[in-house]
């Protein structure tokens, strides 16, 4: 039994055509989405490259916790050794050409298929897209519309390989850390810009191609998180995972039907800004600015601040993040 992931540490979900977008072709995304399960409301927790790391392979929350918390956190990679599964981490820059971490990709596989009796699993770990806060809205567009393309050429690469490989394929997964701020240029500020919570930051994509499944080609639409990723592997690999309301979920019920839903809420942020989500509404609390709360689906951009108008939501909310927040001690 084996797994691929192919991680970005950005990609902006608005560009791939698989979550709707017409501006940039990305036949391999969306060829991988129609053999797969696309999940529409998949979100990050904490956009820190270091602590969405954290996040994907604790299965942990991280933006409530101290840095000398999220250090102490178990890792898969220290589980899954310890059950002899074969884990490899491999680093390299799809909006480059790629082609060294291609080839060492390939040589992974190659010894893959050379001990086909044990368990691996091998994350591809990509720089992704790579765009500065200053570059102007057009430019902006285009320049990551051709890394969104280079990504999606390293990704056609990888999934040749991984149709190469012998025996059962494996679990293949396919996220992001974080989006770019695109489309709401022309409208934000420069801090909005360096604000970890905007919905083209947060919301990103996730797709599950889990093998034999009879549900390729389906979308679900419960609301998931970045730390749900470990759980999911080590049900993958039959090991226990200790669920909780602070830790990730299991995605695997949700893709065969065993379960329709996840969590009420999702929750993200870092020291200075927090957000709750549910699938109605998202509140945002900062140190620096009053509560804002923004209606969803239908405010995408959150360009109508709806907090006056719905003050009740806005307690209820409030009361949730900060019940969540006290588990750690950091309400």
């Amino acid at each position: 039994m084996n797994a691929v992931i192919v991680s970005f540490e950005r990609l902006p979900l608005g560009l791939l055509g698989c979550y709707g977008s017409q501006w940039v072709q990305t036949p391999s995304f969306d060829q991988l989405a129609t053999e797969s399960i696309v999940f529409d409301q998949h979100f990050g927790e904490n956009f820190d490259p270091q602590a969405a790391q954290q996040a994907w392979w604790t299965g942990q929350y991280q933006f409530p916790r101290t840095h000398d918390q999220q250090a102490t956190s178990t890792t898969i990679f220290e589980t899954f050794r310890s059950r002899d599964i074969e884990m490899q981490l491999l680093d390299f820059d799809a909006s480059e050409s790629g082609d060294d971490g291609l080839r060492a990709a390939q040589t992974i596989f190659d010894n893959w298929n050379a001990s086909k009796d044990a368990q691996h699993l091998l994350w591809i770990q990509c720089a992704g897209t790579q765009l500065a806060a200053s570059t102007a809205w057009d430019v902006g567009v285009e320049r990551c519309a051709a890394q969104v393309v280079a990504c999606d050429a390293v990704l056609q690469a990888i999934l040749a390989q991984v149709a190469g490989l012998g025996g059962e394929p494996p679990l293949l997964i396919v996220t992001a850390a974080a989006g770019e701020i695109l489309f709401t240029r022309d409208s934000a500020t420069d801090a909005d810009h360096e604000s970890p919570l905007h919905e083209e930051r947060v919301h990103v994509p996730l797709i599950v191609h889990l093998p034999g499944s009879d549900q390729q080609g389906s979308r679900r639409q419960t609301l998931t998180q970045a730390v749900d990723i470990a759980p999911t592997l080590a049900d993958w690999f039959d090991i226990e995972f200790d669920e909780s309301e602070r830790t990730g979920k299991i995605l695997l019920p949700l893709i065969d039907g065993r379960t329709t839903a996840l969590r009420e809420r999702v929750y993200m942020g870092d020291a200075a800004t927090q957000a709750v989500r549910d699938v109605d509404f998202c509140l945002i609390r900062s140190e620096t600015a009053p509560l804002q709360l923004f209606l969803k689906p239908e405010d995408r951009y959150e360009q109508a601040d709806a907090a006056r108008e719905y003050p009740d939501v806005v307690d209820a909310m409030e009361s949730a993040l900060d019940e969540f927040l006290t588990g750690f001690g950091s309400a």
